[in-house]
């Protein structure tokens, strides 16, 4: 029987093909059609109208056999924009048997963001942890999990968190770095010591010197209002760079309230250590600029122009992503600036290793809602987030079928951070010193 549109269209919705390629049912139905009937004897418009439509469908349905049907909507675009990043285009033809010889060798830590949007008295704020993942007797476990980014950087682990104080009646949280060894710093950091010279100084005021004391004028006051930094937030930390956003209140007057403007900065980790005040000056701001980091100029485009040297990098499907923030010179608004990806791959000084060793089509057969995918240095891990969850397979020519370790993730949580250690030497020493690490931090 020769199949009917319907059929065909019956046939394209039964979700996506496995493996790729023809079935014996649709490769018998295809012959059929094309066989069937013999020499046209009386041939009328309405018959050649049902052949071509029928031959339109299967036109079609061949393009879709070739490319691959769709099983998240992020399979085409991961698929287009970095099809020549990772090994794609043999994806829907591929068959992987996992290596019976395969086992568990690297290390890795996980970094985790948490926002919080706040509301009423609370600020808007953020939280993070670390999670150590290592195999024991062959088994990938969560060894130790703390709060805060403990990140390996030289032959030290360091440790970044927020700290959190009040200036000027505004809720402040800013990110401190410090050798994780040395323990938490002592002294208080700097938004806390201000906290307490202005009540010092406020308390040594009495009330009729206030009374006597002449109201400043306008320039004193604008002297005195200077922006203030009230929010970090970390987006990338690599083992030599990271990557933060900062939200600073900009000057108020007596006609209009403060600003909050963003700024975006990629710093050396030592950048966020031992900060001596809150008092925001974007010439001032220690920072990398994006020339030192590829050794060239990124901005081509004359109709923009780079908002104060700000860059910064940010996660997509499978990878790292540089992006530079520009104002558009024929906009009248100049705190508005639009971020543009860099044509370039981030080089290994700020992303170490940052490519996928298995298909995007094995990733989705596995999890069919993947997002995103992250492979160890020693190419033994694939790390698949999917349904709020990072799953943890087997590689070693081809995927374990099911995850050897599941990690929950939060809501409003998003990854920051995933440092591996591949030779024997680092991981024993991470699965104890990081550790205790993040035991005692």
């Amino acid at each position: 029987m020769e199949p009917s549109d319907n059929d065909l269209r019956r046939d394209l919705a039964r979700g996506p093909l496995k493996h790729g390629g023809f079935n014996d049912e649709l490769k018998y139905n295809i012959l059929q059609m094309a066989d069937h009937g013999g020499p046209a004897k009386r041939q009328n418009w309405r018959a050649i109208c049902s052949w071509s439509g029928a031959a339109a469908v299967l036109v079609l349905l061949t393009v879709f056999l070739i490319n691959g049907l769709p099983r998240h909507p992020l399979q085409g675009h991961v698929k287009d924009q970095f099809a020549a990043n990772h090994n794609t285009s043999n994806a829907g033809a591929f068959t992987s048997v996992l290596d019976p010889d395969a086992a568990f060798r690297s290390a890795l830590l996980v970094g985790l963001r948490t926002d919080h949007e706040g509301g009423g008295s609370e600020p808007a704020h953020s939280d993070y942890r670390t999670i150590l993942v290592a195999a024991d007797e062959g088994h990938l476990t969560t060894m130790k999990e703390g709060d805060g980014i403990l990140l390996p950087f030289g032959q030290d682990f360091w440790m970044i968190e927020p700290v959190k104080g009040n200036k000027q009646g505004k809720e402040v949280s800013i990110l401190s770095a410090y050798p994780a060894a040395d323990g938490k710093p002592s002294d208080p950091p700097a938004l806390l010591l201000q906290e307490q010279a202005d009540a010092r100084e406020k308390t040594a005021l009495d009330f009729k010197q206030l009374e006597e004391a002449p109201l400043p004028t306008s320039d004193a006051r604008d002297e005195e209002q200077k922006p203030l930094l009230i929010n970090e937030k970390l987006t990338f930390a690599g083992n030599q760079f990271v990557a933060v956003e900062q939200t600073v209140a900009t000057d108020a007057t007596e006609a209009e309230q403060s600003v909050e403007q963003q700024f975006l900065w990629v710093k050396q980790i030592e950048m966020l250590k031992g900060r001596t005040s809150l008092d925001f000056d974007v010439q001032q701001e220690a920072h990398v600029s994006l020339e030192d980091v590829m050794l060239q100029s990124v901005n081509s485009e004359s109709r923009y122009t780079s908002y104060h040297d700000n860059w910064t990098i940010i996660r997509k499907p499978g990878r790292w992503v540089g992006q530079e923030a520009v104002l558009d010179i024929l906009s009248s608004n100049k705190l508005n600036f639009e971020l543009k990806d860099l044509l370039t791959a981030l080089p290994k000084s700020v992303a170490s290793f940052d490519r996928l060793s298995v298909p995007w089509e094995e990733i989705w057969q596995r999890q069919p809602e993947a997002t995103d995918a992250f492979s160890s240095s020693a190419e033994d891990i694939v790390a698949i987030v999917a349904n709020s969850k990072l799953h943890f397979y087997l590689n070693g020519g081809g995927l374990s079928e099911s995850p050897s370790l599941e990690i929950e993730l939060k809501p409003n949580e998003s990854i920051v951070m995933m440092q591996w250690a591949g030779a024997p030497l680092y991981v024993e020493r991470w699965k104890t010193e990081a550790k205790d690490l993040l035991e005692t931090n």
